[in-house]
C-alpha cells in the first residue's frame, strides 16, 4: 500500500530508532488513528507488533551470519538494553539469543 510506504521504510532502514504510532503516522502524513487503522487492514497487526517482529527477525539474522555481541546486536535492532532484548528475544524464539546462535550458526 503506497500511503503506507514511507513508515515501512522508516521500519526497515532504521530498526534502532524509537518509533511510535504516532512518529511512524508522521512520515505518512496521516493522523494517528487513521495510520494505525490503515497499517492494521494492510498488515493484519499493528505498527508496534509489525516493528518487533521485524526487529527479532533482524536479529536472529545477526545471530546467524555476524560477530557482533549480542548487546550490539540489541541497538541495531532498538533495545536499550541486552536484557530487553534478551527477555523479548526468548518469549519470540522461545530460546535465549545465545542459545539460538549456538543451534544455528551453521546456517550462513
Amino acid at each position: 500500500h503506497t500511503e503506507l510506504s514511507p513508515a515501512f521504510s522508516a521500519i526497515h532502514s532504521q530498526p534502532e530508532i524509537n518509533w511510535t504510532v504516532e512518529s511512524l503516522a508522521k512520515t505518512c502524513f496521516m493522523s494517528r488513528s487513521k495510520f494505525a487503522s490503515l497499517f492494521q487492514q494492510v498488515a493484519d497487526e499493528t505498527p508496534l507488533a509489525y516493528l518487533k517482529q521485524h526487529r527479532l527477525r533482524l536479529a536472529s539474522q545477526f545471530l546467524r551470519t555476524g560477530q557482533l555481541s549480542i548487546q550490539q546486536i540489541a541497538h541495531h535492532v532498538g533495545y536499550s538494553s541486552e536484557t530487553a532484548f534478551s527477555q523479548t528475544f526468548k518469549k519470540y524464539y522461545l530460546c535465549t539469543p545465545s542459545q539460538y546462535r549456538q543451534q544455528n550458526s551453521h546456517t550462513i
